[in-house]
């Protein structure tokens, strides 16, 4: 009888042990998964961020890509309009030349002054013409308005020169796209389009100016 007894108590206290464990392996199965979820959403929000900098990095880049190429297209630009400039250091040159040589023939007599004068003015005036004709032909300004090139000109109606008109331009990716002139000018988007074509900036300018100044 003792016999059965020990035995029951034996089973007991195993089936206890027994129980004890599975309790204790489940509450580590729990635990495990529990962590295994948390860790899934913490690479999911590193995914996310991952992401979100991707896409942050990629429209840097293409800000980064327009303003090359906006840059580009303005040095090349000014690079046209210094060799138009070379002229003028040799008008200079001219001018003292024959002041000079003017100057060089001169006494105190009023009449010879008088030539002197007559010259000096008529260098002057020319002079001045040049300088109107300079002002005339670089008569635009380069403004950015976000993601819009806005071309400016003036100067081109002697009767108003105040006058302003404008050209706007966007540039994605290195393309350009026409979005409005005023007043309207019917070949802008072949212009545009003759841009995109590798026309250089400075010749697209030079053909706003001159379909500007056709108007009526």
């Amino acid at each position: 009888m003792e016999d059965v007894l020990d035995n029951n108590k034996i089973k007991e206290s195993l089936q206890q042990q027994i129980n004890q464990i599975v309790e204790d392996n489940e509450k580590q199965y729990n635990e495990l998964i529990s962590y295994i979820e948390n860790e899934k959403k913490q690479i999911e929000i590193l995914k996310n961020k991952t992401k979100e900098k991707k896409i942050s990095i990629n429209r840097i880049t293409h800000e980064i890509e327009a303003n090359t190429v906006l840059v580009t297209e303005l040095k090349e630009s000014v690079m046209e309009e210094e060799k138009k400039l070379d002229e003028f250091p040799k008008l200079i040159d001219e001018i003292n030349e024959r002041l000079n040589l003017i100057l060089k023939n001169f006494d105190s007599s009023k009449l010879e002054y008088n030539t002197v004068k007559l010259h000096k003015d008529y260098i002057e005036s020319e002079w001045k013409k040049k300088l109107e004709t300079l002002y005339n032909l670089l008569g635009f300004e380069i403004i950015l308005q976000d993601d819009k090139i806005v071309i400016e000109f003036y100067n081109i109606q002697m009767s108003d020169p105040q006058k302003k008109y404008r050209a706007t331009v966007t540039l994605h990716n290195g393309t350009y796209e026409a979005i409005e002139t005023a007043p309207r000018l019917n070949k802008f988007e072949d212009y545009v389009n003759s841009l995109n074509k590798g026309m250089p900036f400075t010749t697209f300018c030079c053909l706003l100016r001159k379909s500007f100044k056709e108007l009526k």
